[in-house]
């Protein structure tokens, strides 16, 4: 059988679907991709229909259509990629063919799609239109084919191109959605993760007067945005060197701060989040923008080339502006660098005493609800990395003799919650701990958010060796 008779046997195929539909009372809908020349379809191909159809459904939905999916047909063919679903009988299918031109008409890629209306007497529903060619959209389609103004070939390369563009731009699309939820989902974790010695959480402010939950909702809310516009900024500059982006990203996290100020009415919440959680966003689309999957330690080597040399740069410099983590690493030495040293060194405070208690674990955290497992693995990273981090918000409060006797106590506590125990009385001494000292392990908290941040792209996007 030549391509020729294949093709014609297929879409014989369609209209006896079409006929089978009419002849129980229901009308249809069907939908094919308008592809030049032969084959008719692809890797590509397949991905966009099943995007579209999914889309379509959606749409159809929104606009009060009902389809009975249960009795659709989704195949492909020797002419492509083809669904078909019967309509309601009381569908008003002259208001449906309307509604599906406004779909193709408005999508990015409405050229290639091809939705039609079939009646209860096996009649198309005809807009009366005739569709712009694809290639040079001076003239109807079937003008410049009877004209043979364009090849066969170039009509297949603009089809082909506007399939893999608006794949791309779906990609994108989702990339930054799920990145933008899972940085607001980590900083919920950690902030809603109670109790917390020292630290705000539901319950209480910790050893904080000038800050409480609601100070950190307030705060959080309106972070999103400007983590949206750092990941725009990965996906937007595919080719940009790592070394020159710091400062692109540092103007949207000085906006984020400002803003955040403007919510706490002064009051510090999250600035060192912004900054780590920033150059995290960065680096993780840019890692599975680049390279279509997420690797943690390709994310710290992202992160190492665009923080190099940070702490000598702004810290020993003095060209950066006052902070806590610059103050002790002022007067107590240079493993007390704070925020802009764990930039420096790729998260590794993070992903080692964090991310690697997730990873070993393996919970499944992306759509967990069960609050005591998500708790528990939540604390065992909290603690470990409490037990392992030079805190400059403590620091910065008391004095090496107490960070370490709150690191102390954070191992403690982090191997009574790995043995069983239940974090109310395996944090009680910590807690006791904190008070008494009036300390706030708030670098920690910000590695917490990381480390959730990288485990929850992991599961998405991939996974460590």
């Amino acid at each position: 059988m030549t391509i020729i008779s294949q093709i014609l046997h297929a879409r014989d195929q369609r209209a006896s679907y079409r006929k089978q539909f009419a002849d129980n009372g229901l009308p249809s809908l069907s939908v094919s991709l308008n592809i030049a020349g032969y084959p008719k379809h692809n890797h590509s191909t397949k991905a966009f229909f099943a995007i579209i159809i999914s889309d379509l459904k959606e749409y159809l939905k929104a606009n009060g259509i009902t389809i009975l999916e249960q009795k659709e047909i989704n195949i492909t063919d020797n002419d492509g990629d083809f669904y078909i679903a019967p309509l309601s009988a009381d569908s008003d299918v002259i208001s449906i063919k309307q509604i599906t031109e406004q779909y193709e008409a408005n999508h990015p890629a409405g050229r290639v799609i091809d939705i039609d209306i079939t009646t209860t007497t096996f009649e198309p529903i005809s807009s009366g239109k005739r569709k712009k060619c694809i290639v040079c959209s001076n003239q109807a389609a079937v003008d410049c084919m009877r004209s043979q103004n364009h090849s066969v070939t170039e009509v297949r390369e603009v089809t082909f191109n506007t399939i893999e563009s608006f794949l791309l731009s779906h990609r994108d699309s989702f990339i930054k959605r799920e990145l933008s939820s899972y940085l607001l989902k980590s900083i919920l974790y950690e902030i809603s993760l109670t109790p917390k010695p020292g630290l705000v959480d539901t319950a209480n402010p910790g050893i904080h007067t000038d800050m409480n939950y609601y100070t950190f909702v307030n705060s959080t809310s309106i972070l999103t945005t400007y983590f949206n516009d750092i990941i725009d900024l990965a996906i937007n500059n595919k080719m940009a060197k790592l070394e020159t982006v710091l400062p692109q990203i540092r103007y949207i996290g000085i906006k984020a701060e400002r803003n955040m100020f403007d919510q706490t009415n002064g009051v510090n919440t999250q600035k060192g989040g912004i900054f780590l959680l920033g150059l995290s966003a960065y680096a993780a689309a840019y890692t599975v923008v680049n390279h279509g999957l997420f690797d943690v330690n390709m994310c710290a080597d992202i992160i190492k080339t665009i923080c190099a040399d940070i702490v000598k740069n702004e810290i020993e410099s003095g060209k950066a502006e006052n902070s806590h983590g610059i103050d002790c690493y002022n007067k107590y030495g240079n493993k007390y660098g704070g925020a802009r040293l764990e930039a420096q060194n790729g998260m590794s405070t993070a992903i080692k005493y964090g991310f690697n208690i997730f990873n070993r674990s393996g919970i499944e955290m992306n759509r967990n609800s069960n609050k005591k497992v998500l708790d528990t693995h939540l604390f065992a990273a909290l603690l470990n990395i409490m037990a392992n981090n030079c805190d400059s918000n403590i620091l910065f409060r008391s004095n090496e003799e107490i960070l370490e006797g709150f690191k102390n106590a954070a191992q403690k506590a982090y191997c009574r919650i790995k043995n069983g125990e239940e974090p109310q009385s395996a944090l009680n001494h910590l807690t006791t701990y904190c008070n008494y000292h009036r300390i706030s392990a708030g670098g920690a908290a910000d590695l917490l958010s990381v480390a959730i941040f990288f485990y929850l792209c992991k599961q998405e996007f991939g996974k460590v060796n």
